[in-house]
């Protein structure tokens, strides 16, 4: 799957706005980017493995935030997209 990145967070990721893992589900996205980028995991999720509040997840444009413990499939192809949440009033 290709995880890309936001721009606030390429410094965690040394300036790649993309990561190519290889995951075959949603579930594995948490552990495998703890072991490619240690960084970025530690920003973008909770010590349980949930994304946190200021970030959202989409796969192929659709929000896929809360299903990241459903067995939603990928393939090489599949875009995940890290976006930051916008909160306003």
């Amino acid at each position: 799957a290709i995880v890309r990145i936001p721009e606030a967070l390429l410094k965690f990721t040394a300036g790649q706005s993309e990561l190519v893992i290889e995951i075959h589900s949603l579930p594995q996205l948490s552990r495998s980017l703890s072991k490619a980028v240690p960084q970025l995991h530690s920003i973008v999720f909770t010590p349980s493995g949930k994304l946190c509040g200021f970030v959202n997840l989409y796969l192929d444009g659709q929000l896929v935030s809360s299903k990241l413990d459903q067995p939603v499939p990928l393939t090489a192809e599949s875009r995940l997209d890290l976006v930051a949440a916008v909160s306003g009033g």
